[in-house]
């Protein structure tokens, strides 16, 4: 019998296995740290399953995260095993989905993310195309057929295992339900249908469901830009824009057994002039321009005073690096964003809430309020740091004229009067 994934499979599998989070577990309770620890033996316990069409997928961890806009995002948090293996389906089918994936899609795929997505709306719009149809596909996760999308997969699956190993990697059933709100339970879709989020083959799997949908779109001559289940029309005409939803809500409940949200003045699914603006991929586009949106400006904030007002116990080392990911985070998802007197507003911010904490745990030596100098000097890098940094680097520096030497920053007191102290 030939092996449908080997030992060497499972091993690039796990070396390319998302890991950020050291501690994240599935419903057996062991870590990404834990399964590290003797990861040859228990790969190749897998293989050795796998070998013989034994390989049991033990369910996932219901876990609901917070969205934007209020509401809860379920996801399937499948064991550290369930998700070597799903990476190895996954690794598999890649070069065998890429070929399907069509110019207007930007969402999971290699070398391609929301700015390629932003800059092909700038350059339709310049084309002529300046009426946008924002929409959203209702519930998409949980609403893919999954009996189509696996009709779909076995045109390029050959193998009847390999195909009923991922039907199995996709019945993902929730084992800890009796932690959860049953309020809040039937936000997670049944087993039985659509694509769990949080599964590594589910990104790669939306991509090749929506594929024809893509191809129809462009075929009919649509401005079509996609990520993930969230796309624009740019259009010509508002009739053009009214045209396209139509055609798009016909083909997606045809084809695919989707639906669009309903077309309103304030719904997820609009009409807009492209100098009027409208959000997507989280900036708000308007005339060749993007930026942040104001929500995600007032989220900066709350997580830093987040950071700053919660468990006392941590470490003010701790709470710096947190700090310094955030900045960085946010830097790097609104590098090539419009960010006017933002990063000032943030950095006033960061200093009056620091300048507290420090107050409280009684490490403020002096003064009414910590400066830039002092903030620096306890390792937190700011949003404003980042951008002026980010700037100096974009300007291409001219060469020293001979016979200057560099000038020395004098030395400055003040700097060093924050206490060094990382105690909690």
């Amino acid at each position: 019998m030939r092996k449908l994934i080997t030992l060497s499979d499972l091993r690039i599998a796990w070396a390319k296995l998302n890991k950020r989070n050291p501690r994240s577990t599935g419903v057996d309770g062991v870590s990404i740290a834990a399964f590290a620890a003797s990861s040859e033996s228990q790969l190749r316990k897998i293989a050795q399953l796998l070998a013989v069409d034994k390989y049991q997928f033990q369910g996932s961890k219901g876990v609901l995260i917070d969205k934007s806009d209020g509401g809860k995002r379920p996801l399937k948090i499948a064991t550290v095993k369930d998700r070597v293996v799903a990476k190895a389906l996954a690794l598999h089918l890649e070069p065998k989905l890429q070929k399907f994936d069509q110019p207007c899609s930007f969402g999971y795929r290699k070398k391609m993310g929301t700015r390629d997505a932003v800059e092909a709306i700038h350059k339709l719009a310049d084309g002529g195309s300046k009426w946008v149809l924002e929409a959203d596909i209702k519930k998409f996760f949980d609403k893919v057929d999954r009996k189509i999308l696996l009709q779909k997969l076995a045109r390029v699956v050959r193998s009847p295992r390999r195909l009923a190993l991922i039907e199995k990697a996709l019945t993902s059933e929730i084992q800890n339900r009796h932690a959860l709100d049953p309020d809040l339970l039937q936000l997670f879709p049944s087993a039985s249908s659509g694509i769990p989020q949080g599964n590594t083959l589910s990104p790669l799997l939306a991509n090749y469901y929506l594929h024809a949908f893509d191809r129809a779109m462009l075929k009919k001559g649509y401005g079509l830009v996609r990520y993930a289940d969230d796309f624009v029309v740019m259009c010509k005409t508002k009739q053009e824009a009214e045209q396209a939803c139509q055609y798009a809500q016909t083909f997606l409940r045809g084809k695919l057994g989707l639906e669009l949200h309903d077309l309103s003045l304030t719904g997820k699914t609009q009409i807009r002039r492209y100098t009027d603006g409208f959000q997507f991929v989280g900036f708000f586009i308007r005339d060749r321009k993007q930026m942040p949106p104001e929500k995600a400006k007032g989220r900066y904030k709350e997580r830093i005073k987040g950071i700053l007002g919660s468990n006392q116990t941590e470490t003010l080392v701790r709470k710096v690096q947190r700090l310094n990911n955030i900045s960085k985070g946010w830097h790097e998802a609104f590098r090539t964003a419009v960010l006017d007197d933002f990063p000032r507003q943030a950095d006033e911010f960061l200093l009056s809430e620091l300048s507290q904490f420090l107050k409280e745990r009684k490490l403020f030596r002096k003064g009414d309020a910590i400066s830039f100098q002092q903030v620096h000097f306890i390792g937190v890098r700011t949003l404003g740091d980042r951008v002026r940094d980010s700037n100096q680097a974009d300007t291409p520096q001219k060469s020293p004229k001979r016979g200057r030497g560099p000038r020395k920053r004098p030395s400055s007191p003040s700097d060093s009067s924050v206490s060094p102290s990382t105690g909690g």
